[in-house]
């Protein structure tokens, strides 16, 4: 019998087996290519999701920082603003290069809560050979937040008159200062915020951190209202200013902080008891010769004078009397080279008599300045002159006048601190050494100017609301408000926030 082989049906076993081998191939070389690619753009997704991860928890702290549980509109369309902001500052602006931002306020029904959700498309080019993966993969990043407790205010730079100056300075300066620190406290300055930085405003911002060596400022205890911190020349770690980032320059929009001694802005000044037979006086803080010794009382300067100066120069190592010590338009300079004690004692600045009928006079309380000397002063927690100085060590009242003559609108004012010129400070402390002070001290819109000053650490409570704050060459500078509610003084606080999810 005969076998035909139609050449048609011939079977190819060695092209079969070439054709599923390519087939094979191309499975796994596809395979291969979406591993190694997975491998190469995981590890990037992995990055930008961290990133998104960042950006959304600093938002969200800056948003409820601003928004501390406010149902102002304005305020509320603010932190939005703020989180938006802050998520463009680290990478990640809505609307742009495949990023999404979404804020949402009042998140799991609590008002003072902020969500925000960051993330981003990126398009995928080896991985996309992967099915369950596709042309585009969306890392993101969820937080929220929300104020958890009320914090202490234990410096307060406040500028409550709004008048943005040509030469409007910082408001809380630090120049070649080390061993700061705030304890259970924290720094505010309630400032105007101008925009982006640039070399005519950097010394015009709320905080200015310039030239201060690594470690000398517990920095995440510094805020400020103004949107960038300011000049920062130095190898300080922290968050400075606030920052919710190390690497962002916003300081978290936090909220303007009330000034806990407004009520003594509308203080009655008392009539005069000691009237100075000179514009410049020499006193003693205890009996010694034939020198005036400085007492409670209310101070003025001779009739027809616009000020007068009292020179405390003798008296080291005493106890000055108890009591309230008004100085109308009159200086106090302190220049002792020993120390000097003054316990349940309140020093308060006031204008002129003169002031109630020269407008020239008015705002113009008179300057205090202690240089060398080792002070111990102390407020009363019950003062017998007026229960409203209760706790409070120091005052001075500018009225809104911030340097001699000239009303809050002008632009030369006391104390430019604007790394430039230093001019007229109403309050300074220079080469003082381990001052004790106890009490609210409150200067209004002064300027104080603290230089190669030192304080002692026992002091449980010494806050300061003053215009203006220029730290220069002060080491060791401590500050506490735990003390405060023995002895009546009042305190600023804001509301801390943090990350609840």
């Amino acid at each position: 019998m005969l076998r035909c082989r139609l050449p048609f049906l011939r079977i190819r076993p060695a092209a079969r087996r070439r054709g599923a081998l390519g087939a094979a191939i191309a499975v796994s070389s596809a395979a291969l290519f979406g591993m190694a690619g997975l491998a190469i753009e995981g590890g990037h997704w992995l990055l930008m999701r961290r990133n998104a991860q960042n950006a959304a928890d600093m938002a969200a702290l800056a948003a409820a920082r601003l928004l501390d549980g406010s149902r102002d509109v304005q305020m509320r369309s603010a932190a939005t603003a703020a989180a938006l902001e802050v998520a463009a500052r680290n990478g990640f602006t809505d609307g742009a290069a495949g990023a999404a931002v979404v804020v949402n306020l009042d998140a799991g029904g609590n008002s003072a809560a902020v969500e925000v959700i960051v993330r981003r498309d990126i398009t995928t080019v080896l991985t996309r050979l992967i099915p369950a993966v596709g042309n585009t993969v969306t890392p993101a990043g969820r937080a929220v937040a929300a104020p958890f407790d009320r914090q202490d205010v234990c410096l307060l730079a406040d500028r409550p008159d709004g008048v943005d100056r040509a030469n409007q300075p910082t408001q809380v300066r630090y120049k070649s200062t080390d061993n700061h620190r705030y304890l259970n406290c924290v720094v505010h300055a309630n400032s105007r915020d101008r925009g982006a930085l640039s070399g005519t405003n950097e010394y015009q911002r709320g905080i200015v951190i310039d030239s201060i060596n690594a470690g000398a400022l517990v920095t995440d205890a510094l805020r400020s209202t103004d949107s960038r911190c300011g000049k920062i020349e130095s190898t300080a770690t922290g968050d400075a200013c606030g920052f919710v980032s190390r690497s962002a320059p916003f300081t978290g929009s936090v909220r303007p902080v009330s000034n806990p001694y407004s009520h003594l802005d509308a203080l009655v000044a008392p009539a005069c008891t000691r009237t100075l037979t000179s514009t410049s006086v020499d006193f003693a803080a205890r009996a010694q010769g034939n020198t005036q010794v400085l007492t409670p009382g209310v101070y003025c300067p001779p009739a027809g004078q616009r000020e007068a100066t009292i020179n405390l120069k003798e008296g080291a190592g005493a106890t000055m009397t108890s009591g309230t010590y008004f100085f109308r338009g009159v200086n106090l300079t302190i220049d002792l080279s020993g120390a000097l004690n003054c316990l349940e004692c309140t020093f308060v600045f006031l204008d002129s008599p003169q002031a109630a009928t020269n407008p020239d006079l008015r705002g113009r309380p008179g300057e205090f300045w202690v240089k060398g000397a080792q002070l111990d002063f102390r407020a009363p927690a019950v003062n017998a002159s007026d229960p409203a100085l209760n706790g409070m060590l120091f005052v001075r009242l500018s009225g809104g006048y911030l340097l001699d003559d000239q009303p809050p609108g002008a632009n030369n004012m006391e104390g430019r601190a604007d790394g430039s010129t230093l001019e007229r400070f109403g309050v300074t402390f220079e080469t003082a050494q381990n001052v004790h002070l106890e009490g609210g001290q409150y200067f209004g819109e002064s300027a104080v100017w603290i230089k190669s000053s030192t304080t002692s650490r026992l002091s449980p409570c010494n806050p300061i609301v003053a215009g203006i704050v220029f730290f220069e060459s002060s080491d060791d500078w401590t500050l506490d408000t735990s003390g405060c509610a023995r002895i009546n003084t009042p305190v600023a606080g804001i509301l801390r926030t943090r990350l609840i999810q």
